[in-house]
């Protein structure tokens, strides 16, 4: 699969509550997403079948954590949860 230099991950809202919405311009079915802590712990994976992604964080604590996803891609934002 070739990946475009220029694709684009966003995350909105970004700080949030409940939900973390991704937007992209690749097709992410199939890639896997990881939330990691300010420590460094796994505290969320989950494998994505859907191009649309809301990833629901309602139950974290407030903090600061890390989205990371794998698979055609390597990309890790940051996000606020309230």
């Amino acid at each position: 699969i070739e990946i475009p230099d220029n694709y684009t991950i966003s995350i909105y809202p970004n700080p949030t509550k409940d939900n973390i919405h991704i937007i992209s311009t690749l097709n992410l079915s199939g890639v896997n997403y990881f939330i990691y802590d300010n420590l460094g712990r796994k505290i969320f994976n989950e494998v994505k079948t859907l191009d649309s992604d809301v990833i629901n964080i309602r139950d974290l604590p407030k903090g600061v954590y890390i989205l990371t996803i794998t698979g055609k891609i390597n990309k890790s934002v940051r996000f606020l949860k309230l």
